[in-house]
């Protein structure tokens, strides 16, 4: 689905390699700035880089942290105008699971931090596309939306249609979600190994990220 050969980005990346198959989901661990972000940012197509990334025919959909919407813009309209770039449809259904339906009218900069974050799933979401990258998606979401988007993530795992590419610092819900983990320091893969064989090693997913970037 996804080859990443020598990725390497100016004093971030380096020499990036791995593979991603179809319905694997992968958490990125690492500590802040240790090129997470960057990383997803080059696979979303937002940043240059050097090497080689063999994308097969998918569709993608994308939760940045810092994902830019206009202020004055109701969350609707925000929507309507992300669809409208993807050229897809507004589906209700990711609206009313995020529970964003009572907030569509109201504009973005009048969102607390929680519910921009709601939109900002909701569009990464939209249409069930094949892969999806979610920079700290939990991040700003209050209890009731860490358990809709674990619950989501969840389905997805479990049907393996789809595949999800996570960064975060909310580790047992990373460990919860994802089937294989990445770790970063300073730019370099450090190790790569699924649950399965990570949770033979150590006791968790935080003792693991412990050992590997300390």
């Amino acid at each position: 689905m996804l080859s990443i050969q020598n990725v390497s980005k100016k004093k971030r990346l380096n020499s990036l390699s791995f593979e991603l198959k179809q319905g694997e989901n992968l958490a990125i661990v690492g500590h802040n700035g240790s090129g997470k972000t960057t990383f997803l940012e080059i696979l979303a197509g937002l940043q240059s880089y050097k090497g080689t990334i063999q994308k097969e025919n998918f569709t993608m959909g994308v939760a940045l942290e810092h994902t830019n919407f206009y202020p004055y813009l109701t969350a609707l309209e925000n929507l309507q105008l992300i669809c409208a770039i993807r050229k897809i449809a507004v589906e209700k259904l990711w609206i009313e699971t995020f529970q964003l339906d009572s907030f569509l009218k109201k504009p973005f900069c009048e969102l607390s931090s929680g519910m921009k974050q709601r939109l900002n799933l909701v569009c990464a979401f939209m249409q069930n596309p094949d892969l999806i990258l979610l920079d700290e998606p939990f991040n700003a979401l209050d209890p009731e939306g860490i358990i809709i988007l674990r619950t989501v993530l969840q389905k997805i795992a479990y049907e393996k249609k789809q595949s999800f590419i996570l960064t975060g610092h909310y580790l047992l819900e990373l460990e919860n979600a994802c089937s294989r983990f990445l770790f970063l320091k300073n730019g370099n893969i450090l190790a790569d190994a699924s649950k399965e064989i990570l949770l033979t090693q150590f006791s968790s997913l935080e003792d693991a990220y412990l050992y590997y970037t300390k």
